[in-house]
């Protein structure tokens, strides 16, 4: 009995320890394939991929305060919202998943800024680090890299990643809108139903309630009017009683004929002719 009750005990206690080792050892692996790299191999602590590793593929990381680009660079959220190089899940930096090419050798042991240096749209030409102008001849030109001169280059076009670094809420956010969203619309449907049948039956009783009334008013304007058309009748075609009528009647105008004196001359003898001869009253 005591030897069946000790390898019963031992394989508690043995069970006991497996488990915390599993786990301790998936944590480890996590860590690990969730952490980024710089070249020259220093980790990154403030990084974070921008795509899931889950099938073992590398990814290039960025910052919780820049936006993943599907072109392997960082845009900063933070003044002056510039372009850079970040790190990479893969210490070695051999994947090509890493963002090679891009400025590796300039600041190996973190992020490095990427600076317009000429043009616009897909024919803008980058420097690493910093743009400087000659003092000479006032052309601009690359900063140095690791002591030697560097040419400008060009980057492919990058469209943002959601769900990481800045924006690793944004798919939460989302969907918690999504279906904020599709319960205001269905409130909104029902409100704007609602709304709609108030405003049917508002206009039921306004048409009961208008109607009879547009009728009298219609036919008190009609009254008016006719009384109006009587008014100006009666007034400029009044009813003429016998007596107006006769003293209106026209009256036959009289011509004064006038009495034409011939004036004849005097006579000799200064007498005067019978018309000038005035009677003076006796006294």
């Amino acid at each position: 009995m005591s030897t069946r009750y000790s390898v019963s005990e031992g394989f508690s206690l043995l069970k006991s320890l497996v488990f915390p080792l599993l786990l301790l050892s998936l944590i480890t692996t996590v860590n690990a394939t969730s952490a980024c790299y710089f070249p020259n191999g220093a980790r990154s602590p403030d990084d974070s991929p921008c795509y899931t590793d889950d099938d073992g593929v590398a990814s290039h990381c960025c910052s919780s305060t820049s936006i993943c680009l599907t072109n392997k660079l960082c845009l900063s959220m933070e003044q002056p919202y510039e372009l850079s190089r970040g790190s990479c899940t893969d210490a070695d930096w051999k994947s090509g998943s890493c963002p090679l090419g891009l400025c590796e050798k300039a600041q190996p042991g973190t992020g490095v800024a990427i600076m317009l240096f000429n043009g616009t749209g897909s024919a803008a030409s980058y420097c690493c680090n910093s743009v400087l102008t000659n003092a000479t001849t006032g052309e601009n030109m690359c900063s140095d890299v690791d002591g030697s001169p560097q040419s400008s280059f060009t980057i492919t076009e990058g469209e943002i990643i959601p769900g990481t670094a800045a924006l690793s809420d944004l798919v939460r956010k989302s969907d918690k809108s999504s279906s904020s969203v599709v319960t205001n619309t269905s409130r909104a449907s029902t409100e704007s139903e609602s709304t709609k049948e108030d405003h049917s039956k508002e206009v039921a009783i306004g048409a009961g309630v208008g109607v009879p009334l547009g009728v009298l008013a219609l036919a008190a304007v009609g009254w008016a009017l006719s009384e109006r058309r009587k008014r100006k009748r009666a007034y400029f075609q009044p009813e003429q009683s016998d007596h107006l009528a006769h003293s209106v009647q026209p009256v036959q105008p009289v011509v004064a004929h006038e009495r034409s004196v011939e004036m004849g001359e005097l006579d000799p003898d200064g007498s005067k002719p019978p018309e000038m001869y005035s009677h003076s009253p006796r006294g």
